[in-house]
């Protein structure tokens, strides 16, 4: 500070107390721009305008089209806003719920979602609720993507989209709902009952406006969407003699145009597309693998094993079944897009189903949860006998029984990094807290 006056500086000294004392200085007004000045005032005037336009706009929109205003609107114009949460990867804890005569389970952006046939319910990792919607279902049932998670009634004709916020839509369809999928982009295709024919598959993009129908004849089994929601796949049987026919379509969702061929002898019951764009059609008795423009690339037989659960992943496919014909036995198999055997494992039990993770293969044989890494190591833990079905999450498996949820495996188990490595992260931590400590002592004395 530059010295003061000689007046000011002898005022500083005589306090009575001799300690410093506060004093007043002037100083010279500062004198204003008066361009500036004028600038300022002007954006001032403008923005209460455009304030006053803005509430003026609002008023006169309600006016004239307070009829369009409605709850569903709203929840259009929502569908894209998101909920950002911490979740913890060790899974999912303290999840209770009621039992329900019917349920369907899956997670959704590291969320367990959970449907009866009264409400949908989301939880978070600690068990908490997320989000809650009553609705009312016979058979619910969860398809979800990156974007939006169905619920549908299989046999009824009621479905809904749900985000982490809200219930986004929620519609009904003429005729009973027969299967659904989603895709990550949002996009989603219903099959239904038809007047005109037998079944009608609808298909719509991420803001819910129909954009092609595609009606068959024969009995539709399931349709499956394109990661980015631009390609459809469906399959179909038809009887002829005593043989059930194939049939697989596919095509592009912008476009009447669609590809198709017949593989008789088998029955379909699945299709699902891999991340690049092949799908694989599964049937009683062999996987059909199809390239992106719907011509069959391969067929991967198994008609000596009874199908217990196909799941889809990534670019792999997991079957498993019974490995002989009293069911004592079980197999699971792990198929890669074309077909090509990665992974095949026996197991002394009967396998119900299983999903795939990242990292690893899971399996339910009652009362037990077998893992199986990419090296062949397999693990085998006790599980409760009443788990209704599993969903794989943070490369681990959700064990869902009737009123709670538990993981498969402990973290430290599951994840492949831990061991000597979490025993090094330990030591490290604890070697930074007593450096961390040190510097703090030093910087005491220093002080003192």
């Amino acid at each position: 500070m530059k010295n003061g006056t000689k007046a000011e500086n002898e005022k500083r000294t005589s306090s009575p107390s001799g300690g410093a004392e506060k004093i007043r200085i002037d100083r010279e007004k500062r004198t204003h721009n008066a361009y500036y000045l004028r600038v300022s005032k002007g954006y001032k005037a403008a923005k209460f305008f455009a304030l006053a336009l803005f509430v003026g706009y609002l008023i006169v929109m309600m006016c004239m089209y307070r009829s369009s205003i409605t709850y569903d609107n709203l929840m259009y114009l929502i569908r894209d806003f998101e909920t950002d949460v911490d979740v913890s990867s060790q899974g999912f804890e303290n999840v209770n719920y009621s039992e329900s005569e019917k349920m369907s389970f899956a997670v959704y952006k590291d969320r367990l979602a959970l449907a009866t046939g009264t409400e949908f319910t989301l939880y978070n990792t600690t068990g908490s609720v997320e989000l809650e919607y009553d609705h009312s279902m016979e058979n619910p049932k969860i398809e979800t993507g990156e974007k939006y998670a169905l619920v549908y009634d299989i046999g009824g004709t009621s479905y809904s989209i749900y985000n982490t916020i809200a219930r986004v839509s929620t519609k009904r369809t003429d005729f009973a709902i027969q299967g659904a999928d989603i895709s990550e982009s949002g996009a989603l295709a219903m099959i239904t009952r038809s007047k005109e024919n037998r079944y009608v598959v609808s298909l719509y993009d991420d803001s819910f406006r129909e954009l092609l129908r595609v009606y068959k004849d024969k009995y539709v089994t399931d349709v499956g969407m394109s990661a980015d929601g631009k390609k459809y796949a469906l399959v179909s049987c038809n009887v002829s003699g005593s043989d059930f026919i194939t049939e697989v379509v596919s095509g592009s969702v912008y476009s009447d145009a669609s590809a198709s061929f017949e593989v008789p002898g088998l029955l379909p019951l699945s299709v699902d597309f891999f991340d690049c764009g092949d799908f694989v059609a599964v049937c009683d008795g062999a996987a059909v693998f199809v390239n992106a423009e719907g011509e069959l690339k391969t067929k991967y037989d198994f008609s000596d094993m009874r199908l217990t659960s196909a799941y889809v992943e990534g670019d792999r496919l997991l079957l498993t079944g019974s490995g002989n014909i009293v069911g004592s036995a079980s197999v699971a198999i792990v198929l890669d897009k074309d077909g090509a055997v990665i992974d095949r494992f026996t197991y002394d039990g009967k396998i119900t189903s299983g999903v795939l993770s990242e990292n690893f293969v899971f399996c339910l044989a009652g009362e037990e949860i077998i893992k199986r890494g990419a090296d062949g190591a397999m693990t085998v833990e006790r599980c409760p006998a009443y788990v209704k079905t599993i969903v794989p999450c943070f490369d681990n498996v959700a064990l869902c029984s009737g009123t709670t949820v538990t993981m498969g495996f402990e973290p430290e188990k599951n994840d492949p990094l831990t061991g000597a490595a979490a025993e090094d992260t330990a030591e490290d931590t604890e070697k930074d807290t007593a450096e961390a400590e040190e510097t703090l002592d030093v910087e005491m004395d220093v002080l003192d």
